[in-house]
């Protein structure tokens, strides 16, 4: 998990938030043990809104609805709050 990170970390860093990132960020929001990286996933992916990202985050909470509420509140709050859910 720390090489996802890493990775996410750098691809943040050179602003190169592609699909790549969109991946590494759902993984780390699900699979990192520390909710702090969470929140830093979620937030990177606050930055990449694509027309389908709202359907995406719908689809990711409802399967991980057991995540730690601030990853839910920085999705919740920026993403689907700005597309209208």
């Amino acid at each position: 998990m720390d090489k996802q990170l890493a990775e996410l970390r750098q691809l943040t860093n050179e602003g190169a938030l592609n699909g790549r990132s969109v991946e590494l960020c759902f993984e780390i929001m699900a699979h990192h043990p520390d909710v702090f990286e969470q929140c830093f996933a979620a937030r990177v992916l606050t930055q990449i809104m694509t027309e389908d990202m709202p359907q995406k985050v719908r689809e990711f909470l409802a399967r991980y609805d057991d995540l730690p509420h601030s990853v839910q509140c920085v999705l919740r709050g920026n993403i689907l709050h700005e597309a209208g859910y």
